[in-house]
């Protein structure tokens, strides 16, 4: 699952912006802003909601700037990875993704073991099941997750198999 490519002239209005953020917020932390960094958050920004794989980053990062390498892209992810900008989902079968870090917005994932969809879920419900849990055990959770393996239905359709 590498997500759509979409070309450079039609990044999200708004990006300069953010682009100034990025910028404040590295110098902030002791790291340079370059023009790869700049690069890989545009193309991870365009693909922002399709959960995109390195590759997928890569080749949006490719069409801004076809001489940015792989290496230096996996390295901006692992960095913004370290900073808390992006997190890092193993959504098995080999199919790691990023998405942006959630701003107090809880969500989870139903991922199709066949094809590899992931179907966002904006659910509430189940997460206050979970902290009324932890709150009543005296439990600190400093990270959940909800995910849910199986298969999506064109793949049932198609006969696939878990």
């Amino acid at each position: 699952m590498e997500g759509p490519i979409i070309p450079a002239a039609n990044l999200p209005k708004g990006g300069i912006c953010k682009i100034v953020r990025l910028k404040q917020f590295l110098h902030q932390r002791g790291y340079k802003y370059t023009r790869q960094r700049e690069i890989v958050w545009s193309a991870f920004r365009a693909l922002e909601g399709h959960h995109p794989s390195l590759d997928a980053v890569y080749y949006q990062s490719k069409m801004i700037s076809p001489r940015i390498s792989w290496a230096t892209v996996y390295r901006t992810l692992k960095l913004m990875k370290k900073l808390g900008i992006i997190i890092e989902r193993d959504f098995g079968k080999g199919l790691v993704c990023y998405e942006l870090k959630d701003k107090g917005i809880r969500h989870g994932h139903l991922i199709c073991s066949s094809c590899g969809k992931v179907i966002e879920i904006k659910n509430g419900e189940i997460k206050n099941i979970l902290m009324e849990k932890a709150k009543k055990h005296k439990f600190e959770i400093v990270q959940d997750r909800m995910e849910g393996f199986g298969l999506c239905e064109e793949c049932r359709k198609k006969g696939n198999r878990f």
